[in-house]
């Protein structure tokens, strides 16, 4: 909201208390997810666009919504989506930040809704960033290990891949300052793996969700 408000975006906050309801059609629970998309949809009638900044959100309206029969009346964007939109018709200049960034695409944004490009043209555009490329990106991009509801079923595994993924596939140490992403399952487990490493290599490791590295330099 921070970043809408620079950018001097009119928008408001709906659905605080409502899940999507994605997590119940992944989880096979059909019925359940249906209900609450109904609700959801009732709740947002009369908009006309609908900004998220989780990707598993964006592919419930998207893709599931539509499969069960669920309608959406509103345009639904993914954060970057709409900033890029923006920052494309308007323009804007950012502080410059001098650091290293890796953009970690996400399972939900990048293979399922096919997001790629737009996060990195807004990197792109702050003065001073050196965006780094980890070795599999867009579809290729290895999974954070916070996907597919695993942290539910095997919580003490997510972590650990997220440092495997980090160290191995990725190779992050030495190389990178600050490592963003846009989802927030993402970001919670990317950080969960750093904070619990006893290892030296991902010491001073940033991560950060993409509007915070963007309120940052606004």
């Amino acid at each position: 909201m921070k970043v809408l408000e620079k950018l001097d975006m009119e928008s408001e906050v709906v659905g605080e208390e409502l899940c999507c309801g994605f997590p119940f059609y992944l989880a096979g629970c059909f019925e359940k997810a249906k209900d609450i998309g109904r609700e959801v949809l009732d709740s947002l009638k009369g908009r006309g666009t609908l900004v998220t900044a989780c990707p598993a959100c964006l592919r419930g309206f998207r893709e599931a919504y539509p499969k069960m029969g669920l309608r959406p009346s509103f345009e639904a964007l993914h954060i970057t989506e709409l900033l890029d939109r923006v920052l494309s018709e308007r323009g804007y200049e950012f502080k410059p930040l001098q650091a290293s960034v890796m953009y970690h695409d996400p399972c939900e944004l990048g293979r399922h809704m096919g997001v790629y490009e737009e996060p990195r043209r807004i990197l792109s555009r702050i003065p001073g960033v050196r965006l780094v490329e980890p070795r599999f990106s867009r579809e290729r991009s290895v999974c954070c290990g916070g996907g597919g509801l695993l942290t539910m079923f095997a919580p003490f595994l997510p972590p650990q891949v997220a440092v495997r993924k980090l160290l191995q596939e990725d190779e992050v140490a030495g190389r990178v300052d600050i490592l963003v992403t846009a989802c927030p399952q993402c970001v919670s487990n990317l950080r969960s793996g750093v904070e619990g490493w006893a290892g030296g290599e991902l010491r001073g490791l940033r991560v950060l969700d993409f509007c915070q590295l963007l309120e940052e330099v606004l």
